[in-house]
């Protein structure tokens, strides 16, 4: 947890808490949903806009979450269709070079705005605000803004950028 004090960052390390993770400072609860902390600074915005991804089950055949899907419009049918273009995109040369270079990169790996990821390895971090997509990610899954990371500056080796464009409300400020 980051808060300012007095014009100085206070960081808090999280704790188990038990509806998800809580801030031991500040009192702040994150929920934790299918092993994904949602660790935005106020969560109940995003939930009660993606509460249609949210709560669909794993268990239901992709046909049928279609047709489930195919009239409803709103984050559930905006979901499925970023999930379809990303599988359609997975195998090209921009695809095995990550891969390639991922793979071969030493310490600790943010992948911000992931989507479901373009690598194998399961130690690599992976932020987005897309939940259907974060849940097919290999690697850790956090609910974050990109824009607004729940990390400490320089806690990652490495920061894997990746089709960033339409995942952030402000590309440029991600940039920066």
């Amino acid at each position: 947890c980051r808060q300012v004090h007095q014009d100085q960052l206070l960081v808090t390390r999280l704790v188990p808490h038990p509806a998800g993770l809580g801030c031991p400072r500040c009192g702040a609860v994150h929920p934790v949903l299918d092993g994904i902390p949602i660790v935005l600074r106020d969560a109940d915005p995003w939930l009660e806009q993606e509460i249609a991804t949210v709560v669909s089950r794993r268990d239901i055949p992709d046909a049928v979450m279609q047709r489930l899907a195919r009239g409803s419009g709103g984050p559930l049918r905006r979901s499925l269709l970023r999930l379809e273009f990303y599988r359609g995109c997975m195998d090209g040369a921009l695809q095995d070079w990550v891969r390639e270079v991922v793979a071969g990169l030493d310490g600790t790996v943010l992948d911000l705005c992931c989507g479901m990821g373009t690598h194998t390895r399961a130690d690599v971090v992976g932020v987005d605000l897309d939940w259907i997509t974060l849940s097919e990610y290999p690697g850790v899954r956090i609910i974050a803004d990109a824009l607004d990371p729940p990390f400490v500056a320089e806690s990652f080796d490495h920061v894997l950028l990746l089709g960033a464009v339409d995942s952030v409300r402000q590309p440029w400020l991600l940039l920066g």
